[in-house]
């Protein structure tokens, strides 16, 4: 077996097969406190309701909203990452993609806590989202945003996580033969399907896995495009615009793309795979972040410069609500401004610096989204329907919690699953 082949086997073998780390002990203890925080909170609000968010019927939205589009924007850069560089056939994938993939999958059911606790009775919304007729003979109102996401979503979950399976099945049936305990092996087993790696195999394997990734680059525009439409298709001022599908796309892209540089960074001195996530992944993702900061900066000046041949008063007080808002300009500068420092290669490739500039694009990220949501709310026609809005403490509380269940559930996989695809590994050192 080749040297870089074996110590990737031996690495993913001893995570699983070995006792945690005190590291992986001390991070999980951390995430729990998060999610255990935002459990406790949760729970509150459930039991004494919505109105100890900062919302009102005036803003009715709010943080969770905002919260919910950054989730679902994270999602749709990890699977789509995998699946355009792998019909490109760009090898310099095959070390991240497993990572991109796990994230998609874990924002998505971040996302939709937000969606479901947003309808103030989570239990009930299957009720009102998934559409059936009910005893009443009545259906859901198909023109609710409630019912867009859920199909929008379930679609873009189900072909993900047929993507990322597919693509898991080889490396399944290597730890069938090589873990520890025989309940682990069945397990593995049974979900690699009967996996030997014969030529026939691996033909309909390469098949499929490229037809799916086809599938899934198409969902993820179109997806995050219905996203930007329970907006779009308002007549609120802010939101009525037809640049917001391209907009969520683009701006989804860049945040997957900066929290994908924080877990590389992560995984990378966490369990020493140095050799197996470079400097050469970093190089090239930080310019994908800058290509995309331009694209978003485009975005933000179109929003602007639209409005000079707009006589709406409302679209011009709600730009004029946002330049003079210190959010706003922070927003720029952590998107558009500071991914400039890029241009340069020593910056690329210094994985330190990759870290902070991509922790502020996630925090200009959401600061965008909250901007998206919240300022188009704190306009009106009258004096009196103008809002001062600012999440609670139990708002934020929640938000923190989804991190820690992003955390707790990445943490997860990394014990059951490779989070380097061996097999493309050994397709490249066959090579």
């Amino acid at each position: 077996m080749h040297s870089k082949l074996k110590e990737l086997a031996e690495k993913s073998l001893s995570i699983i097969n070995g006792k945690s780390t005190i590291n992986f002990k001390l991070t999980m203890l951390l995430f729990s406190f998060l999610f255990l925080q935002g459990i406790i909170t949760l729970i509150i609000t459930i039991t004494q309701g919505l109105e100890l968010w900062g919302i009102d019927n005036k803003n009715a939205w709010g943080v969770t909203i905002s919260n919910f589009v950054f989730w679902i924007g994270l999602a749709h850069s990890g699977t789509l990452i995998s699946a355009i560089l792998l019909l490109f056939k760009q090898g310099w994938r095959d070390e991240i993609n497993r990572a991109a993939e796990a994230m998609t999958l874990i924002s998505i059911i971040c996302a939709v806590l937000f969606l479901l606790i947003h309808t103030g009775r989570p239990w009930l919304s299957w009720l009102w989202i998934i559409p059936y007729p009910n005893q009443f003979d009545l259906w859901l109102n198909f023109k609710s945003p409630l019912f867009w996401d859920f199909i929008a979503i379930v679609a873009y979950f189900v072909v993900s996580l047929i993507f990322w399976y597919i693509g898991l099945i080889p490396d399944l049936a290597f730890y069938k033969s090589n873990v520890k305990g025989k309940i682990k092996s069945k397990i593995y087993a049974f979900f690699c399907l009967g996996w030997k790696g014969s030529h026939s195999q691996w033909a309909s394997f390469s098949s499929i896995y490229f037809i799916i990734a086809g599938i899934v680059t198409a969902l993820v525009i179109s997806v995050h495009s219905v996203i930007s439409m329970d907006f779009a298709l308002t007549a609120l001022a802010g939101w009525h615009s037809t640049i917001f599908p391209p907009y969520f796309v683009i701006g989804a892209i860049f945040s997957g793309l900066a929290l994908l540089v924080i877990l590389l960074t992560i995984l990378r001195n966490a369990f020493n795979l140095e050799e197996f996530i470079t400097v050469l992944h970093f190089d090239k993702l930080n310019k994908l972040i800058y290509l995309f900061s331009w694209l978003v900066f485009f975005s933000y000046f179109i929003e602007i410069f639209g409005t000079l041949f707009n006589e709406n008063i409302f679209e011009n007080q709600l730009i004029e609500l946002k330049l003079k808002s210190p959010i706003f300009w922070l927003m720029v500068l952590f998107n558009c401004l500071l991914p400039h420092f890029y241009m340069v290669q020593s910056n690329r490739k210094n994985i330190r610096f990759s870290l902070i500039i991509s922790s502020l694009i996630l925090i200009g990220m959401w600061l965008e989204r909250f901007i998206i949501v919240v300022y188009s709310q704190n306009t009106g026609i009258l004096e009196e329907a103008f809002v001062r809005y600012s999440p609670s403490i139990i708002e934020i509380s929640i938000f923190l919690g989804s991190f820690g269940l992003f955390g707790l559930m990445y943490m997860i996989f990394i014990k059951f699953f490779p989070i380097i695809p061996i097999w493309e590994v050994a397709k490249n050192v066959k090579k």
